[in-house]
C-alpha cells in the first residue's frame, strides 16, 4: 500500500488588478487513489488588498492520500487554481 501526505499552503497571489481576491483550488489524482484525511478541493478567504499588489491567503493544505495499486501516469497529482 502506498501513501502520500501533502502539507503546505497557498501563500499569496500577485499581478491582479482587483483588490478583493480569493483562490479556488482542486487537487486531481489518478484512479486508485483516495483521500483518507483532509479535502481535495477548497477555497481561500477573501483578501482585501488596499496598499499592495499582493493578496495574502496563508491557506493551509494538509491532505493524506492512499492507494493499493500504482497504475497509469507517474504524474498522478495535478493542481488547478481558479
Amino acid at each position: 500500500m502506498a501513501e502520500v501526505h501533502i502539507i503546505g499552503e497557498i501563500e499569496y497571489a500577485s499581478g491582479f488588478p482587483e483588490q478583493r481576491l480569493f483562490c479556488r483550488w482542486e487537487l486531481g489524482f489518478g484512479g486508485g487513489w483516495r483521500v483518507i484525511q483532509g479535502v481535495s478541493k477548497g477555497q481561500t478567504q477573501i483578501d482585501l488588498s488596499e496598499y499592495e499588489d499582493f493578496a495574502y491567503f496563508s491557506h493551509p493544505l494538509d491532505i493524506h492520500l492512499i492507494t493499493k495499486t500504482i497504475q497509469g501516469q507517474h504524474n498522478f497529482i495535478r493542481w488547478k487554481l481558479f
